[in-house]
């Protein structure tokens, strides 16, 4: 799964801290980027980049877009 580039303004559920913060700046820097690709990069557990994403998703900071299945 995708997650395309987040709004340019602060997102509501950047309150969770510096982890959720960098998540969304790799978004803005990096535009659609998977959460496995997040995890590598910022040194975390798939789990643990999935709950900080729902919260994007959740809040309307962040959309997920399905993945073409050669990628």
């Amino acid at each position: 799964m995708k997650i395309p580039a987040v709004s340019t303004t602060v997102p509501a559920a950047v309150s969770d801290g510096h982890t959720r913060r960098a998540i969304v700046r790799l978004l803005l820097e990096s535009g659609s980027i998977t959460a496995g690709e997040i995890g590598d990069r910022l040194g975390l557990s798939a789990a643990g980049v999935r709950r900080h994403l729902d919260a994007l998703i959740e809040a309307g900071d962040a959309e997920a877009s399905a993945a073409a299945p050669w990628q």
